[in-house]
Protein backbone atom coordinates (compact mmCIF):
# COMPACT_ATOMS: atom_id res chain seq x y z
CA UNK A 1 0.00 0.00 0.00
CA UNK A 2 2.62 2.24 -0.52
CA UNK A 3 3.74 4.56 2.59
CA UNK A 4 0.67 5.40 3.85
CA UNK A 5 0.40 6.21 7.48
CA UNK A 6 -1.71 8.06 10.00
CA UNK A 7 1.00 9.72 11.19
CA UNK A 8 2.02 11.56 7.97
CA UNK A 9 0.34 14.54 6.80
CA UNK A 10 -0.46 15.38 3.48
CA UNK A 11 -1.74 18.57 1.22
CA UNK A 12 -5.25 18.01 1.05
CA UNK A 13 -5.56 16.37 4.52
CA UNK A 14 -4.28 19.65 6.80
CA UNK A 15 -5.84 22.38 7.13
CA UNK A 16 -4.74 25.09 4.64
CA UNK A 17 -5.61 28.92 4.02
CA UNK A 18 -5.39 29.62 0.34
CA UNK A 19 -4.84 33.02 -0.97
CA UNK A 20 -6.85 31.58 -4.56
CA UNK A 21 -9.69 30.57 -2.48
CA UNK A 22 -9.74 33.77 -0.15
CA UNK A 23 -9.67 35.91 -3.21
CA UNK A 24 -12.35 34.22 -5.20
CA UNK A 25 -14.56 34.69 -1.84
CA UNK A 26 -13.92 37.88 -1.79
CA UNK A 27 -12.13 38.08 1.50
CA UNK A 28 -9.24 39.75 0.23
CA UNK A 29 -10.23 43.02 -1.72
CA UNK A 30 -7.81 45.67 -3.17
CA UNK A 31 -7.97 48.73 -1.47
CA UNK A 32 -10.22 47.20 0.98
CA UNK A 33 -10.53 46.16 4.65
CA UNK A 34 -12.61 43.21 4.27
CA UNK A 35 -14.20 40.91 7.94
CA UNK A 36 -14.87 36.97 7.61
CA UNK A 37 -14.52 33.74 8.54
CA UNK A 38 -13.55 29.84 7.46
CA UNK A 39 -14.14 26.50 8.42
CA UNK A 40 -13.59 23.17 7.40
CA UNK A 41 -15.70 20.44 7.75
CA UNK A 42 -14.61 16.39 7.64
CA UNK A 43 -17.79 13.75 7.29
CA UNK A 44 -20.50 16.68 7.79
CA UNK A 45 -18.75 17.35 11.17
CA UNK A 46 -16.70 20.67 12.05
CA UNK A 47 -13.21 20.58 12.26
CA UNK A 48 -11.66 24.10 12.88
CA UNK A 49 -13.03 27.39 12.41
CA UNK A 50 -10.87 30.94 12.42
CA UNK A 51 -12.04 34.77 11.94
CA UNK A 52 -9.53 35.94 8.83
CA UNK A 53 -9.65 40.01 8.48
CA UNK A 54 -7.91 41.36 5.71
CA UNK A 55 -6.45 44.70 5.22
CA UNK A 56 -5.11 45.76 1.26
CA UNK A 57 -5.82 49.67 1.63
CA UNK A 58 -3.17 51.67 0.41
CA UNK A 59 -0.50 52.67 2.65
CA UNK A 60 -1.86 50.81 5.66
CA UNK A 61 0.71 47.93 5.09
CA UNK A 62 -1.79 44.74 3.66
CA UNK A 63 -2.01 41.90 6.01
CA UNK A 64 -4.22 38.69 6.96
CA UNK A 65 -5.64 39.00 10.92
CA UNK A 66 -5.90 35.48 11.95
CA UNK A 67 -7.86 35.25 14.74
CA UNK A 68 -8.63 31.50 16.52
CA UNK A 69 -9.04 29.16 19.95
CA UNK A 70 -7.72 26.55 19.99
CA UNK A 71 -8.39 23.52 22.48
CA UNK A 72 -5.42 20.61 23.62
CA UNK A 73 -5.22 18.99 26.83
CA UNK A 74 -8.47 20.17 28.22
CA UNK A 75 -6.59 23.79 27.77
CA UNK A 76 -8.03 26.58 25.54
CA UNK A 77 -5.30 29.01 23.50
CA UNK A 78 -6.50 31.67 22.03
CA UNK A 79 -4.41 33.19 18.97
CA UNK A 80 -4.23 37.02 17.67
CA UNK A 81 -1.69 37.48 15.03
CA UNK A 82 -1.08 39.17 11.68
CA UNK A 83 0.79 37.86 8.75
CA UNK A 84 2.18 40.25 5.90
CA UNK A 85 1.07 40.06 2.54
CA UNK A 86 3.19 40.63 -0.50
CA UNK A 87 2.41 41.85 -3.77
CA UNK A 88 4.53 41.24 -6.81
CA UNK A 89 4.34 41.56 -10.70
CA UNK A 90 3.48 38.60 -12.91
CA UNK A 91 6.04 37.48 -14.64
CA UNK A 92 3.54 37.40 -17.71
CA UNK A 93 3.75 41.20 -17.64
CA UNK A 94 -0.01 41.65 -16.21
CA UNK A 95 -0.93 42.73 -12.91
CA UNK A 96 0.24 41.38 -9.88
CA UNK A 97 0.72 37.90 -7.92
CA UNK A 98 -0.54 38.00 -4.11
CA UNK A 99 1.70 36.47 -1.81
CA UNK A 100 1.59 36.01 2.40
CA UNK A 101 5.19 36.23 4.19
CA UNK A 102 5.51 33.12 6.13
CA UNK A 103 6.08 33.96 10.11
CA UNK A 104 8.80 30.99 10.45
CA UNK A 105 10.78 31.36 7.33
CA UNK A 106 10.27 34.67 5.96
CA UNK A 107 9.86 32.81 2.69
CA UNK A 108 6.76 34.41 0.09
CA UNK A 109 4.29 31.45 -0.12
CA UNK A 110 0.57 30.78 -1.47
CA UNK A 111 -0.91 28.50 0.75
CA UNK A 112 -0.47 28.36 4.63
CA UNK A 113 -0.80 25.17 6.84
CA UNK A 114 -1.60 24.13 10.56
CA UNK A 115 -0.56 20.51 10.94
CA UNK A 116 1.54 18.13 12.49
CA UNK A 117 0.16 19.92 16.01
CA UNK A 118 1.25 23.16 14.93
CA UNK A 119 -0.66 26.05 16.72
CA UNK A 120 0.43 28.92 14.60
CA UNK A 121 -0.30 29.09 10.64
CA UNK A 122 2.75 28.33 8.51
CA UNK A 123 4.10 27.37 5.33
CA UNK A 124 4.40 23.83 4.17
CA UNK A 125 8.20 23.97 4.35
CA UNK A 126 8.31 25.47 7.56
CA UNK A 127 7.92 21.96 8.97
CA UNK A 128 10.37 19.73 10.19
CA UNK A 129 8.29 16.97 9.23
CA UNK A 130 7.39 16.89 5.92
CA UNK A 131 3.74 17.62 4.48
CA UNK A 132 2.99 15.11 1.71
CA UNK A 133 1.42 15.44 -1.69
CA UNK A 134 -1.35 12.89 -1.72
CA UNK A 135 0.35 11.27 -4.90
CA UNK A 136 3.95 11.11 -3.08
CA UNK A 137 1.95 8.30 -0.80
CA UNK A 138 1.10 6.17 -3.70
CA UNK A 139 3.11 3.21 -4.23
CA UNK A 140 4.50 2.29 -8.07
CA UNK A 141 0.97 0.50 -8.31
CA UNK A 142 -1.07 3.12 -7.44
CA UNK A 143 0.46 6.33 -8.76
CA UNK A 144 -0.66 6.21 -12.67
CA UNK A 145 -4.08 5.38 -11.64
CA UNK A 146 -3.69 8.16 -8.86
CA UNK A 147 -2.98 10.64 -11.06
CA UNK A 148 -5.20 9.76 -13.85
CA UNK A 149 -8.00 10.31 -11.58
CA UNK A 150 -6.71 13.56 -10.11
CA UNK A 151 -6.61 14.66 -13.88
CA UNK A 152 -10.38 13.55 -14.40
CA UNK A 153 -10.88 15.75 -11.39
CA UNK A 154 -9.06 18.70 -12.82
CA UNK A 155 -10.91 18.43 -16.33
CA UNK A 156 -14.04 17.83 -14.76
CA UNK A 157 -13.65 21.07 -12.89
CA UNK A 158 -12.70 23.08 -16.10
CA UNK A 159 -15.24 21.11 -18.16
CA UNK A 160 -17.86 23.05 -16.19
CA UNK A 161 -16.69 26.85 -17.66
CA UNK A 162 -17.38 28.06 -20.58
CA UNK A 163 -14.28 27.63 -23.23
CA UNK A 164 -13.50 29.70 -25.89
CA UNK A 165 -11.54 27.57 -27.94
CA UNK A 166 -9.70 30.85 -29.85
CA UNK A 167 -9.33 34.66 -29.71
CA UNK A 168 -8.29 36.90 -32.71
CA UNK A 169 -7.20 33.67 -34.60
CA UNK A 170 -5.25 32.17 -31.88
CA UNK A 171 -5.80 29.34 -29.37
CA UNK A 172 -6.58 30.52 -26.14
CA UNK A 173 -4.50 29.68 -22.82
CA UNK A 174 -7.62 28.22 -21.22
CA UNK A 175 -7.83 25.40 -24.68
CA UNK A 176 -4.08 24.81 -24.37
CA UNK A 177 -3.88 24.23 -20.80
CA UNK A 178 -6.87 21.66 -21.29
CA UNK A 179 -5.73 19.87 -24.35
CA UNK A 180 -2.46 19.15 -22.10
CA UNK A 181 -4.47 17.89 -18.97
CA UNK A 182 -6.01 15.45 -21.86
CA UNK A 183 -2.75 14.72 -23.28
CA UNK A 184 -1.22 13.46 -19.69
CA UNK A 185 -4.83 11.41 -18.69
CA UNK A 186 -4.36 9.59 -21.89
CA UNK A 187 -1.04 8.51 -21.05
CA UNK A 188 -1.69 7.89 -17.32
CA UNK A 189 -4.55 5.39 -18.76
CA UNK A 190 -1.76 3.91 -21.06
CA UNK A 191 0.58 3.38 -18.00
CA UNK A 192 -1.56 2.35 -15.70
CA UNK A 193 -2.83 -0.40 -17.32
CA UNK A 194 0.81 -1.47 -18.72
CA UNK A 195 3.52 -3.62 -17.25
CA UNK A 196 5.09 -1.18 -14.59
CA UNK A 197 1.09 -1.00 -12.61
CA UNK A 198 1.22 -4.54 -12.30
CA UNK A 199 2.35 -6.56 -9.77
CA UNK A 200 6.11 -7.83 -9.52
CA UNK A 201 5.03 -11.24 -9.67
CA UNK A 202 2.28 -11.02 -11.58
CA UNK A 203 4.55 -8.64 -14.52
CA UNK A 204 7.18 -11.56 -13.96
CA UNK A 205 4.62 -14.25 -15.13
CA UNK A 206 3.61 -12.46 -17.83
CA UNK A 207 6.76 -11.58 -19.23
CA UNK A 208 8.35 -14.92 -18.62
CA UNK A 209 5.38 -16.58 -20.70
CA UNK A 210 6.26 -13.74 -23.63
Amino acid sequence: MGRRSSGVATTSGSHRIELTYLLKQGLIQKGKQVNGSLSWESRGEKTGEIRIDSDCRPGEGSYLRLRYRLTTGGKDYDYDYRIELFEQPSNLGKGAVLYVICPATGRRCRILYRSYGSHRWQSREAYQERIYYPLQLSSKMDRYNDRYWALDKQLEADRRKRLNTSYNGKTTKRALRRARLEEQQQLMDILRWGPMAMPVGLRNAVFKLD
